[in-house]
């Protein structure tokens, strides 16, 4: 499920639900489950998160994150 919203006129908006269907380093491939773009196949930019209290206790932009 998308957290943020990427590109409305794709159907990638917060909420979407899709099935990953590659990983690479930039990029994920997946396919749309919802709405009105169901089975289409789109790529998605892989975000580096940086989390907003640097008390947590992870480092979330290690390379094994996701």
């Amino acid at each position: 499920m998308l957290l943020r919203n990427i590109d409305h006129s794709l159907g990638l908006c917060n909420g979407t639900r899709l099935i990953v269907t590659r990983l690479r380093n930039h990029v994920l491939e997946g396919r749309i489950l919802t709405g009105s773009n169901a089975g289409h196949k789109v790529l998605i930019p892989r975000m580096s998160l940086t989390p907003s209290d640097p008390r947590l206790p992870f480092n979330s932009n290690e390379d094994n994150f996701l």
